[in-house]
């Protein structure tokens, strides 16, 4: 939501004619200046929420810390590259709340662990493993609630990233794409 609401709020900049500094980077530059900063801010609150907060409101856990931050890797990486290509589509900042809300609730059922699975529509499945919080879900029970080894959970954590690389790359293509049809309009700004 995050990452989305920053790529909506720089869309309506550029649609108004305002600087756009953002532009004086290169794609990939962008790329990875947002993928570092939106990667670090939510590695620190995971790791807040698998450590503290756990043993603040007595959550169990059966799955070590280290098992835990491996399983957040790919997830985070994925979801922030996902974050990053939805926002290069975005027109206004509001939207990706919009989004992120109104396709919560069809993800954590499309995960299979409220809902069974076999009552899901086989297309709904097919089309829910490529969102990264499905398989992320997934990998979390089963590592946390189940008592997987690290092993076990390897198939979802494969998935998660190659969705981070889908993902990565498509980023990278959405944002080459904008570069090309705004910055010859607008110019390289300078700050």
């Amino acid at each position: 939501m995050g990452v989305g609401i920053l790529g909506g709020t720089q869309n309506e900049l550029a649609v108004e004619g305002e600087p756009i500094y953002w532009y004086s980077a290169s794609p990939a530059k962008l790329l990875l200046v947002r993928t570092i900063i939106f990667f670090v801010i939510y590695t620190l609150l995971s790791l807040y929420y698998y450590g503290p907060a756990f043993k603040l409101y007595d959550i169990p856990r059966l799955a070590n810390i280290s098992g835990l931050t491996l399983l957040n890797l790919p997830f985070l990486l994925s979801a922030t590259f996902l974050g990053i290509a939805l926002s290069t589509v975005l027109p206004r900042r509001e939207l990706a709340t919009l989004v992120i809300l109104l396709s919560s609730m069809p993800i954590v059922f499309g995960s299979g662990f409220i809902w069974p699975r076999e009552a899901i529509p086989f297309p709904v499945l097919l089309l829910m493993q490529f969102v990264p919080a499905v398989p992320a879900i997934k990998a979390f029970v089963m590592l946390n609630q189940m008592g997987a080894t690290f092993h076990q959970i390897t198939p979802l954590v494969t998935q998660l990233i190659l969705l981070a690389l889908f993902y990565g790359i498509l980023a990278y293509l959405l944002l080459e794409k904008k570069f090309k049809t705004i910055q010859p309009a607008a110019g390289k700004a300078e700050y």
